[in-house]
């Protein structure tokens, strides 16, 4: 405590005189009085959060003592959201693990798979034209199935992350949202998932596996073969990397929390020339890829050491086929840098790495 004390006492001496540092896009000094201590407060208390978390859970702190270090180096606003963002998710995942350590895992295993029956439901009544959180009694005037997600690929993530955890009797009709979302990646996931799946009989487990594919092959089969969405992924990657190698150091640090959006969505202007892109990705498609043009080699590091640190925990959790799921999940979709989906990731994440 002492230490914290000094540490607090510290940025209270130095907080006046930040405001000298402009922070984008602030432009005027008298903006920069008002913002930049509110900024440099704000990141010293996200430091100091993963700081004390390294105690606990070493290399996850280093990864908000990053997004919080990496702000500070940025001095942008995007790049202190971000920050906000990995504490968050921190403190999600660590609620999670005390949570089942203290018992409350099959409340938890209850709750989330409540939601994700929940929006395979709501996914089916559009299949049929009934949509009345957005249009009351009224069919909507599109066919698109998506429960309350937005987007058919992220409800087909949302239910492939959450399917390892349902009872076979129950795991049908959230495999019905999967094929609804039509998605070949949700598919990978639910057969990985389920596969992994530790809980039950060898016969359940093989029952289950078997739904999934049949569920996966439903998906696939509704969304047909077209290579164009993977294409335009490998594409923007391609810029990325470019952009990676262009300053060599980068391929160790990356750009910086927050910097993908901006950064990608310009070259990819650029490098249309005098067209359009197809599609600006401001969001990488790979929450992967995202962290290595940010993070660079290091970040990737970190996470992969996080992984081995919990493997012995991972393996013997009957949260394991989740999180196995999610893991495929990350290579080609950004299921962690959506709300909706990154939070339940989160919990699974915390429950999978707990002692019990």
């Amino acid at each position: 405590m002492r230490a914290l004390g000094l540490a607090v006492g510290l940025l209270a001496a130095l907080l006046p005189w930040t405001a000298a540092v402009r922070v984008a896009p602030v432009a005027t000094p008298g903006a920069a009085i008002l913002e930049t201590p509110l900024y440099v407060f704000v990141a010293a208390l996200l430091a100091l959060g993963g700081a004390a978390l390294t105690r606990g859970d070493r290399w996850l702190g280093l990864v908000v003592l990053w997004g919080a270090l990496g702000a500070v180096a940025a001095r942008d606003w995007l790049a202190l959201a971000t920050a906000l963002w990995l504490a968050g998710g921190a403190a999600v995942l660590v609620a999670a693990r005390g949570a089942v350590a203290r018992g409350a895992g099959p409340i938890l295993r209850v709750l989330l798979v409540a939601t994700a029956v929940g929006e395979s439901l709501y996914a089916l009544g559009q299949a049929f034209r009934w949509d009345p959180l957005w249009w009351g009694s009224e069919a909507p005037p599109y066919v698109v199935w998506h429960g309350t997600l937005g987007n058919p690929k992220y409800l087909g993530a949302f239910l492939a992350l959450l399917a390892p955890l349902a009872p076979l009797a129950v795991l049908p009709i959230l495999l019905v949202g999967v094929v609804l979302s039509r998605s070949w990646l949700a598919a990978a996931a639910v057969i990985v998932g389920l596969a992994l799946r530790p809980s039950g009989s060898r016969r359940a487990r093989a029952g289950a596996l078997a739904l999934g594919v049949l569920g996966a092959l439903g998906a696939v089969w509704a969304r047909g073969w077209s290579p164009d969405s993977a294409l335009n992924r490998l594409a923007v990657w391609r810029l990325a990397w470019d952009d990676l190698w262009a300053v060599p150091v980068t391929l160790l640090t990356g750009y910086g929390p927050g910097a993908w959006p901006q950064a990608i969505t310009a070259r990819q202007i650029v490098a249309a020339g005098q067209g359009w892109p197809p599609e600006l990705f401001a969001a990488a498609h790979s929450d992967l890829v995202r962290l290595g043009f940010e993070g660079g080699a290091l970040a990737l590091a970190v996470l992969g050491l996080w992984i081995l640190a919990h493997r012995a925990a991972w393996w013997r959790s009957p949260w394991r086929g989740a999180a196995a799921a999610l893991a495929v999940l990350v290579v080609g979709l950004h299921p962690m840098h959506l709300a909706s989906i990154a939070v339940p990731a989160c919990v699974v994440l915390g429950a999978a790495t707990a002692r019990t």
